[in-house]
């Protein structure tokens, strides 16, 4: 299976930064496929800036390290380390903490909110930090809504967006 290209202009280094993305987005990435797909690379930095744009770098990282290919990185490869530290040190010590802020009102008021997305993806992933996430999704009904941001409030969250016309989340 090979990537879908992102736009192939001439000189343009996307189609071989997307084969690379698409090879390191997955549970267990072949060595062998990574180590093609970042011989191909020329555009370390649009590389890096893509990574970091779609939360890739710490799986680019670890199968860089995996394919024993890290230094098609140059004098970047210390960047991408120190990126997929952080997001492991998050996955481990921020995520869990912030996601109990969340939660722990909801429930103490009785309500039954449901995680979306970012911590449940998370759990699936080989390592903490390889999924990364700017925020918590948390579903409840409609009707809990007033109730919820109350409880929310009581534990010191703030509304920086209400719910609108054009959208139903706050």
């Amino acid at each position: 299976m090979t990537a879908p290209r992102v736009k192939e202009a001439a000189g343009s280094d996307d189609g071989a930064v997307a084969d690379l993305l698409w090879a390191v987005a997955r549970p267990e990435p072949d060595p062998e496929e990574v180590r093609r797909a970042a011989a191909g690379v020329a555009d370390v930095g649009r590389l890096l800036a893509l990574a970091e744009q779609h939360g890739l770098g710490p799986l680019l990282h670890r199968a860089l390290e995996h394919a024993g290919c890290s230094t098609v990185l140059g004098d970047q490869a210390p960047f991408l380390s120190q990126l997929a530290e952080v997001r492991r040190f998050e996955g481990l010590l921020l995520v869990p903490r912030a996601l109990a802020a969340a939660v722990t009102p909801l429930a103490d008021a009785g309500l039954e909110p449901v995680v979306l997305k970012g911590p449940s993806l998370a759990a699936r992933y080989p390592e903490p930090g390889l999924r990364t996430m700017e925020d918590i999704d948390l579903l409840l009904p409609e009707p809990q809504h007033r109730a919820a941001v109350a409880a929310l409030g009581r534990a010191g969250w703030q509304v920086v967006r209400g719910r609108g016309v054009d959208r139903y989340d706050t």
